[in-house]
This record gives C-alpha cells, structure tokens and sequence, in this order.
C-alpha cells in the first residue's frame, strides 16, 4: 500500500525567494502516508516537481478541520462557491 494522494499541482509561487528568481512555480501536494492515520500539506522547492522535498504540515482530525473552516471563510470573503 503506498501514499495516497488527494491533490497535487504546480502553482505560482509568492514568496521572497520567487520574487528574486523573477516567479516560479511549487508544487503543493495533499497526501497521506502510507499506512498512517493523518495526512500532510507539503510545499516543494521552487520549480522542483515530484522531487518529495520541502515542507511539510501534519493535519489531524482537529487542525483538519479548523483548516477547512479557515479554507471556507476564504471563499466566503470572495463571495466563492464551495
């Protein structure tokens, strides 16, 4: 059984690092690790795609959630469908 992934896509990055390299790319991967119980938020190195490196946010059951009410009052602000 290996990691499942629930999204996974090269975005624009706005950080300092992109404004000196004149923009870029991250890519920004939802997944859960194999065989455990929780998932992580993951941002690779700029313009690095598929490589498995960066940052990475574990999410239990309740910073799952808080998070999607935050993703959700986002929308919201935007006047954005769910």
């Amino acid at each position: 059984m290996g990691t499942l992934f629930h999204y996974d896509a090269m975005l624009p990055a706005s950080d300092g690092e992109s404004i000196k390299a004149g923009g870029g790319r991250r890519q920004v991967e939802l997944f859960r690790p194999s065989g455990e119980n929780h998932f992580e938020l993951r941002i690779c190195d700029l313009d690095d795609e598929h490589s498995g490196q960066g940052y990475s946010v574990r999410f239990d059951k309740t910073t799952a959630r808080d998070f999607l009410e935050g993703v959700e009052r986002a929308l919201g602000y935007f006047g954005w469908d769910r």
